[in-house]
């Protein structure tokens, strides 16, 4: 049986789009812990949208913090194209709907777990093994142990990756099970080329 699992580069479209909201997020429970907020963020060709609905008494610089997970990610100019003070950053929120704070907000929550809810369902799975030292399956730990030396070399400014490859990247790994135990099969890794890494 064969099982493969993929992971993304701190500079993957998917992965800044997870650290800005979960970024914004932060800024406004820290200076507000009665924020609410529901926001998304999307990144179409060539900017970052932040949308949503946020009811919150902070007002962070929101896109201050998205440039800065840019920065974070890698995109710092240059060879990439993306530098973070100048890639367009455009804001579209909105005060959270009244229905949606009356389903859970109570003055008397603090015990009724029960009863708050905003209509959201969803499931989600997952188990742990011991196949790997994280305590995950083995496809998924070798594509995240990939990501993150990429991601230190180009951070230690190792120079045949640092100006070569980009910081959006992405590996896949699938793992051959006999007998419940794990082999190695096949391992892709892509990544965006920011110059030539052969000369011509």
């Amino acid at each position: 049986m064969l099982r493969t699992s993929e992971s993304v580069g701190a500079g993957h479209p998917d992965k800044i789009c997870d650290q800005v909201a979960d970024a914004i997020l932060n800024a406004h429970l820290t200076l507000d812990p009665a924020a609410r907020v529901a926001c998304v963020v999307a990144a179409p060709a060539a900017e970052l949208v932040v949308f949503g609905e946020i009811t919150s008494s902070a007002r962070p610089d929101l896109e201050a913090i998205a440039r800065s997970a840019l920065r974070a990610a890698g995109y710092t100019g240059g060879e990439s194209g993306l530098g973070p003070t100048a890639y367009p950053v455009r804001i579209e929120l909105a005060a959270q709907s009244a229905e949606i704070a009356g389903g859970v907000g109570h003055a008397d929550s603090a015990d009724r777990y029960d009863a708050i809810g905003a209509g959201d369902q969803g499931t989600v799975s997952g188990y742990a093994t011991d196949e790997t030292p994280e305590g995950i399956p083995a496809p998924l730990a070798i594509s995240h142990r990939l990501m993150r030396a990429l991601h230190e070399l180009r951070s230690a400014g190792y120079q045949p990756i640092h100006h070569a490859i980009g910081p959006d990247a992405k590996a896949q790994a699938s793992v051959r099970y006999e007998h419940g135990r794990p082999s190695q099969h096949s391992i892709v890794l892509s990544a965006r080329l920011t110059a030539g890494l052969f000369p011509q």
